[in-house]
């Protein structure tokens, strides 16, 4: 909730200490079961989605794209709450991943915790390497997404996107 406070040096340094030595495990695989998890996300279908998600996070749980992609298609496939440890695992292996911080706010905002919800999103104002795409991404959601929670913490991150810093110069998003 740091972020909430504006308390960006202190956020960071919690969100930094958040990161785990990945174990990974086969590679090869993970990402053939990731490639077939995208599919069925473009194809709507969800269920499939975290069967494949899942079935490439124990091939590698060291993937955080993998964990990113399982916590979103739950997300997606209206089990937020399930999504929550594999957006977490993603940002314990990736801490500075701004597309992960999103994901946590939808399944945050769909399980009805608003200012965790929120700080996410400031998060993920704080670490993304493209500020203006996520400010556009915002406003979209603040308008047109699909739950009206996510809704609601979109636009309220709009409200306070420039009293959110960047990170300082010099100091990787990655």
């Amino acid at each position: 909730m740091l972020a909430l406070d504006a308390k960006w040096v202190e956020a960071d340094r919690h969100v930094r200490a958040m990161y785990q030595v990945p174990v990974t495990g086969d590679a090869t695989t993970a990402r053939a079961r990731n490639a077939t998890g995208l599919s069925h996300i473009r194809a709507g279908d969800y269920a499939s989605a975290i069967k494949a998600f899942d079935s490439a996070s124990q091939a590698d749980s060291g993937d955080v794209e993998v964990a990113n992609n399982l916590g979103y298609a739950y997300v997606k496939g209206g089990r937020a709450r399930e999504g929550v440890p594999a957006l977490l695992r993603a940002l314990h292996l990736s801490p500075l991943r701004s597309s992960a911080w999103i994901n946590l706010s939808e399944a945050l905002a769909a399980s009805g915790h608003d200012d965790a919800s929120l700080a996410a999103l400031l998060l993920a104002l704080r670490y993304t390497a493209r500020r203006e795409e996520t400010r556009e991404f915002l406003g979209d959601a603040s308008r047109n997404h699909g739950s009206e929670a996510f809704r609601r913490q979109a636009g309220r991150a709009l409200k306070r996107i420039d009293s959110v810093p960047s990170l300082p110069a010099g100091v990787s998003s990655k």
